[in-house]
């Protein structure tokens, strides 16, 4: 079976053409076309055509859900809030859009505007669905096969529960290693495997004037527990943040009570014993 088409360019690399898809290897050419055998020693065929799945669900999806967002808390300041333990030294700021991620809702210390969680909680939705309904905002992402095939931990939210929360559904991609999506309207939500990632990338799509980063411990712990090393999300937020210099260059970052995210951005210490 020969359907996908094969050229050569000017560098001698061959360039495999699936619709708009392009896929470039060193290898020289035996033959006009390319059997699907030959794409399978290249390409992961599973991987690719979800790519392409999901990109499909974005043009019919995402414009709808992400529109409305467009530049609409310009010249505002946004908190994002994490569930590390400094979430717990956090004193609130005044007149800004509350953003929580996963649990940070259990704090009682911030009302939350929106909340991002982007998997099932092992204990059920229960809790955030009745969080401040029809004050705040649910944003469910919705995982990449490609990780929840590699992690049997992960699972999608069901749409009964989105339905049940009166909440806003989308789509992440991980195929692409650090891409982060600079007009959601358009593209899937890189998927990083942490919620914090989501919740930036649809800021920085509002436009605000800063966003101070809370509870962004990259630690063991959480503000009401313990759990799984987070240290490895370090090298991400180091991606990110040159991202966000390069496109969203009018948008200051500040850290409140940064641990794992020192000097990174702008730090704020709202404790006078640490520095």
């Amino acid at each position: 079976m020969k359907i996908f088409k094969k050229i050569r360019d000017g560098n001698k690399r061959t360039i495999i053409l699936f619709g708009v898809i392009k896929i470039k290897y060193r290898k020289r050419e035996q033959a006009n076309y390319i059997s699907i055998n030959e794409l399978k020693s290249h390409i992961d065929i599973e991987e690719l055509i979800e790519h392409i799945a999901i990109h499909s669900k974005v043009a019919a999806h995402h414009g709808a859900v992400f529109e409305k967002y467009r530049n609409i808390y310009n010249n505002r300041d946004i908190v994002i809030c994490g569930t590390g333990e400094t979430l717990q030294d956090y004193k609130p700021i005044n007149n800004t859009v509350n953003i929580g991620i996963n649990r940070a809702f259990r704090t009682k210390k911030i009302k939350f505007d929106y909340l991002f969680v982007q998997d099932l909680f092992p204990e059920g939705m229960d809790e955030f669905i009745k969080y401040r309904p029809n004050q705040c905002k649910k944003m469910f992402a919705m995982p990449s096969y490609s990780r929840m095939r590699k992690n049997s931990s992960v699972h999608s939210v069901p749409l009964s529960v989105i339905n049940r929360a009166k909440g806003e559904y989308f789509f992440m991609d991980s195929r692409n290693q650090f891409r982060f999506a600079f007009d959601p309207t358009v593209e899937p939500i890189g998927d990083f495997d942490f919620t914090a990632m989501v919740a930036l990338q649809f800021a920085l799509f509002t436009n605000p004037r800063r966003i101070y980063l809370v509870g962004m411990d990259c630690t063991n712990n959480f503000f009401y527990g313990s759990g799984s090393n987070h240290d490895y999300q370090k090298t991400i937020w180091h991606k990110f943040a040159e991202f966000a210099r390069i496109n969203f260059p009018e948008t200051e970052f500040i850290s409140v009570n940064p641990v794992g995210l020192k000097g990174l951005f702008k730090d704020l210490y709202q404790k006078k014993d640490e520095k």
